[in-house]
């Protein structure tokens, strides 16, 4: 029996949850000042350091300001897509792996295909340069894990379609926080990773469009396979599963 793993979500995530229910509701405006930090600690039952929390994430998204001596207030400038991404983020959060895996296969694989057509000689350098930090030896799984976002990103940006890079944005800051698991338990992730990518930007350099997008939903292939195991709490095989080409375009150069 596989069971999906529950994240645990902060009293801070929920309070921010709760301001931005508030704004996209308009009883908060632009250039609004919001009750002191005991008075909403008392509002929403949370202690005050919770409450901070909060307001100090919504800070650094633009959505709050917070300003020495006088509070804390909605941002004058706030940009409506801000909220409105944070609000499709939030609907997302309770979206089982499966689901978020899937939907990374068609958004990604169309990435590739687009980026195969469309990426220009500035955007192809950064997929490889994202792949040569991925090559690294010796580095902690929170860099490689970095280094593989930024591949995924550049080619998203090679797609010239900015609709289609915020999606796989948002994705990846929720697939991501289990990847990061991923690669840190499973022996041999990397390296079937790097061989996947590297077949992605072979292609992608040749134009071929319809194997970029292939390379890419081999890719994920191995990141849904090992995952899968990561759910089920068992140890992945170290064999490549099937449909999986076992062939490797020759590794980025440094």
């Amino acid at each position: 029996m596989k069971f999906e793993v529950i994240k645990k979500r902060t009293a801070s995530e929920i309070v921010a949850d709760q301001i931005l229910i508030r704004l996209r509701s308009m009883d908060l405006m632009a250039g609004e000042k919001l009750p002191a930090t005991r008075d909403l600690a008392k509002m929403f039952r949370v202690g005050r350091s919770s409450v901070r929390g909060a307001i100090k994430a919504l800070d650094a998204k633009g959505i709050l300001q917070v300003i020495q001596g006088k509070g804390t207030y909605v941002a004058k400038n706030i940009d409506s897509a801000k909220v409105g991404t944070e609000a499709l983020k939030e609907k997302l959060v309770v979206v089982n792996m499966h689901s978020l895996l899937e939907a990374r296969q068609i958004l990604e694989c169309k990435s590739a295909e687009l980026a195969a057509q469309r990426a220009d000689p500035r955007q192809i350098l950064q997929i490889g340069e994202a792949i040569i930090e991925m090559q690294k030896p010796n580095q902690d799984d929170q860099t490689f894990l970095s280094a593989d976002r930024a591949f995924h990103l550049a080619v998203a940006d090679g797609a010239e379609n900015p609709a289609l890079y915020e999606l796989v944005k948002l994705l990846l800051s929720l697939v991501h926080e289990n990847d990061e698991n991923f690669l840190t338990m499973h022996d041999g992730a990397r390296e079937k990773t790097i061989d996947s990518v590297n077949n992605i930007l072979f292609y992608i350099r040749q134009g071929d469009s319809k194997m970029a997008a292939r390379s890419m939903s081999d890719h994920l292939e191995v990141v849904s396979h090992n995952m899968s195991h990561l759910m089920s709490g068992s140890t992945p095989k170290t064999d490549i599963p099937e449909g999986v080409r076992k062939e490797t375009a020759a590794p980025v150069k440094e």
